[in-house]
């Protein structure tokens, strides 16, 4: 684990953001240090279960201002939260807490009413439960995750959010690919990835990230993709996404993909910097 910032710019993660070309990194260190970005969340009321914002102050809870950006989503913090899991509240569906970057790659998808979705690599469910949210009474949505237990959590979240129109999964990507050709209007991939900026979460995703796992994990992404590129309708939307910051598992997979799919073609692509974007995810391209 990396223990001062001396330790943090040796490591292997540091020099390889530096080679590729990053000149951002110098405020990282220092964010970190803070630790107010592991506790920065936001807080959805659950319209499909009809919950009222003042349901939850009069229980106490202290929930933030209203995003401009995102109706019934609002400011909250965890450490003056904490009991928030706890509570029937929750255990009822009325209301989901997520990183706020989740709300933009939702968004960027441009879900429609009718509209069949689906979330390739989907535990433990937060971006399903806003999918659901979104795809009107019309619309399906398909939930995956290759790891059984995972897809088992993936199953109960749904539930408790109330999300009826839905299917879940546990398959790989190719193998899910098959069953669905020509199949969705919009796909999200959330693809497994190194994780490089869940250390500002987590004490135990302080550490190196090697090359020879990015490179495998990097394999790993373009085959999904490809996978799924398969399972969407002609004129839908794919967005590719990761909480990872090298460019070998985001804009490279991308170059990758789109050479062998001429029929696609690159909308957007964006990036999030803790110290500059206040988040502690990143988005890849899509």
């Amino acid at each position: 684990m990396w223990k001062s910032r001396e330790a943090f710019e040796k490591s292997t993660f540091f020099k390889r953001l530096k080679l590729q070309g990053f000149e951002t990194l110098e405020g990282l260190w220092p964010e970190l240090e803070k630790k107010a970005l592991r506790q920065k969340r936001i807080f959805r009321l659950n319209p499909l279960r009809k919950a009222k914002i003042e349901d939850f102050r009069a229980e106490g809870f202290k929930i933030g201002a209203e995003l401009e950006s995102f109706p019934n989503v609002f400011d909250f913090d965890l450490l003056e939260n904490n009991r928030f899991s706890q509570h029937p509240f929750w255990g009822a569906g009325l209301g989901y807490v997520q990183d706020p970057v989740a709300l933009e790659i939702i968004r960027d998808l441009e879900i429609a009413n009718g509209h069949c979705v689906l979330d390739l690599c989907a535990a433990p469910g937060g971006k399903s439960t806003r999918i659901a949210e979104l795809m009107g009474p019309d619309g399906y949505l398909v939930s995956n995750d290759s790891d059984l237990k995972r897809a088992r959590i993936l199953s109960g979240n749904l539930i408790r959010h109330g999300v009826v129109r839905s299917s879940v999964f546990s398959k790989e990507g190719a193998a899910l690919a098959a069953i669905f050709p020509n199949t969705f209007d919009r796909i999200l991939m959330d693809v497994p990835c190194s994780g490089e900026s869940l250390f500002f979460k987590r004490d135990e995703k302080r550490r190196d990230v090697y090359e020879s796992e990015v490179q495998e994990l990097a394999q790993l992404q373009l085959q999904l993709i490809l996978a799924a590129a398969t399972s969407l309708r002609p004129g839908g939307r794919l967005l590719y996404s990761t909480c990872t910051y090298n460019i070998t598992e985001n804009e490279e997979v991308i170059r990758r993909f789109l050479r062998q799919n001429s029929d696609f073609e690159l909308v957007k692509q964006e990036r999030r910097w803790p110290h500059l974007h206040a988040t502690a995810g990143a988005i890849g391209p899509y």
